[in-house]
């Protein structure tokens, strides 16, 4: 067994072991019932940055949310829609004057409704705060201890983009600093057979370009009752955040996401002793999806089924306990397990094991 050298964030603060995953093999996970991703829906645009009258659109705000029209943030048009949110019933609506045939998509388990957003958050601080994360002095500004030559800087690719943690491969150093105020989103679909509701989405940012724009992603399969509808002519979406959020949208679109999960392989052969910090950090990638880290410390071999006794794709653990022995003396590895699931549940989980000794 090889003793591994310490590194990454949360092992510099604790002085502790890390079993990270490494770049060699991958598991993937088939669709469910083991066969081959199917050929998706066509994907349709709601949205493209036209003026909202031309493009048959209107916006208002929900509760005391709002929804506005802006001609000064544009991605490949000549506005946007700004919302404010703050909270899961105070928003935005945007209603398609022609509602939208999506029956072909909602037969596609694999298809989202795909946003392509900026949030004031990532330029300006949390809104109405008044903070700047990135400003002289802030923490991932000069001076600071994640900014350029900190205390703590480290690197960046150990914070995947997905899942519990948010990554934004433009900020050099340190932990991926809040590019969105929200974690976690509310979404209604107004069609004209009947409504759908989603709440409590994690919301996983994906960055594209230099420019500040952010894709995130909402699985129809999430949505309780949708395919049990009559039809699926889309009248009207509803956008909400659990944060105090500002997003202004570029673009709008479906589209098809069958890319199933898959997870780098763990490191094995860590040895630790009792009651030091390991910290083990999981990657993994599964197209637009939400992905859900499950973390069981002492799994059964051959077993179908883990506990789980953490999430997140970076998690600290102790063992309390030392390592079982042969009658030899010979020390038996603690199994870990790490589970990664879709949280919007059109894609199967898949899975990877690493070995640890733990010494007295």
């Amino acid at each position: 067994m090889k003793r591994r050298p310490t590194h990454g964030f949360l092992a510099l603060m604790l002085g502790g072991a890390v079993a990270v995953a490494s770049n060699v093999g991958r598991a993937t996970a088939q669709p469910p019932g083991g066969e081959p991703p199917e050929p998706g829906a066509q994907s349709v645009t709601l949205y493209d940055g036209q003026q909202l009258r031309q493009a048959g659109i209107s916006v208002s705000g929900w509760g005391s949310g709002s929804a506005t029209e802006n001609r000064d943030i544009t991605l490949s048009g000549d506005a946007s829609i700004r919302i404010a949110w703050h909270g899961y019933y105070s928003g935005g609506r945007i209603r398609f004057q022609n509602p939208v045939d999506l029956s072909a998509q909602v037969r596609d388990r694999y298809h989202v409704i795909l946003f392509t957003a900026q949030f004031a958050a990532r330029a300006a601080g949390v809104p109405g705060s008044g903070y700047d994360p990135y400003a002289p002095g802030g923490p991932y500004g000069p001076g600071g201890p994640f900014g350029p030559g900190g205390s703590l800087s480290v690197d960046p690719n150990l914070f995947p983009a997905g899942g519990d943690l948010l990554q934004d491969p433009g900020i050099p150093f340190g932990p991926p600093p809040p590019i969105a105020a929200s974690r976690r989103l509310r979404v209604v679909l107004v069609f004209r057979e009947g409504t759908v509701a989603m709440s409590n989405f994690p919301l996983s940012l994906f960055k594209m370009g230099d420019a500040g724009w952010h894709r995130f992603a909402v699985p129809l399969a999430a949505f309780k009752g949708l395919r049990e509808l009559p039809g699926h002519h889309l009248q009207e979406i509803r956008l909400f955040g659990d944060g105090r959020d500002v997003c202004y949208l570029g673009e709008i679109e479906t589209r098809s996401d069958p890319e199933p999960i898959v997870v780098d392989p763990l490191d094995s052969g860590l040895v630790v002793a009792v009651n030091e910090p390991v910290e083990f950090v999981g990657i993994a990638s599964a197209g637009w999806s939400s992905l859900h880290y499950s973390w069981d410390f002492d799994a059964r071999r051959g077993a179908t089924e883990a506990d789980e006794d953490a999430v997140g794709p970076i998690v600290i653990h102790y063992f309390r306990k030392p390592s079982p022995t042969l009658p030899n003396g010979e020390p038996v590895p603690y199994l870990v397990r790490l589970t990664v699931s879709d949280v919007g549940g059109a894609k199967a989980p898949a899975f990877r094991e690493c070995e640890v000794v733990v010494n007295p």
